[in-house]
């Protein structure tokens, strides 16, 4: 799925053992802000060349429409449809007509518009983890599990900036078979 270095996969429990486990697998792509909306758009396509390559998570690009029943909604979905230009993902704003003939069982009484986001789908969250997993291991990169964040006798969350800037800090002391020998170990 694409070339990797510098990458090491921190997990803080057992793969798919803690909020995979419960998770939707929704994949939305509907979303104002640019930086989430790369995230969300990276994150489809993804899940699609995984499923082409491999067809073992269950990425099904279904689509769907949201509803505006007031003007500031309206609004909103105005404002990601712009986002989606940027983006290149494929959502419109289409009138109450357009999503009873797109889906004639729904009711559109109240109703202003709808945003057809025609980009999301949802996974299987489990067959989705495992196979990022098996393509990182494919591609040499370390899998650190069990690796709970703890500070003092306190249990944390992780903030990625800083862990991203702690990693690149330790990494100057250690090789990379320094880090993977550690982590194998813990297997």
């Amino acid at each position: 799925v694409g070339e990797a270095t510098d990458v090491l996969l921190i997990e803080k429990g057992e793969l798919t053992s803690g909020s995979t486990w419960h998770a939707a697998g929704q994949c939305p792509s509907f979303i104002a802000d640019y930086s989430l909306a790369k995230v969300h758009a990276y994150s489809n396509d993804l899940y699609a060349r995984l499923e082409a390559e491999t067809q073992a998570t269950g990425w099904h690009q279904a689509g769907g429409i949201r509803f505006a029943t007031n003007q500031l909604e309206l609004d909103y979905f105005k404002k990601v449809a712009g986002v989606s230009d940027l983006m290149g993902f494929r959502m419109q704003v289409i009138s109450p007509e357009e999503i009873r003939r797109i889906n004639p069982y729904v009711t559109t009484e109240g109703v202003l518009a709808g945003a057809w986001t025609l980009d999301d789908g949802y996974v299987d969250p489990s067959s989705a983890c495992n196979q990022m997993a098996k393509q990182a291991r494919r591609l040499d990169i370390p899998i650190g599990k069990f690796m709970g964040m703890s500070f003092g006798a306190r249990q944390v969350g992780v903030d990625v900036h800083t862990l991203e800037i702690a990693l690149r800090t330790l990494s100057r002391n250690l090789s990379r078979s320094e880090w993977r020998s550690g982590f194998e170990a813990q297997k």
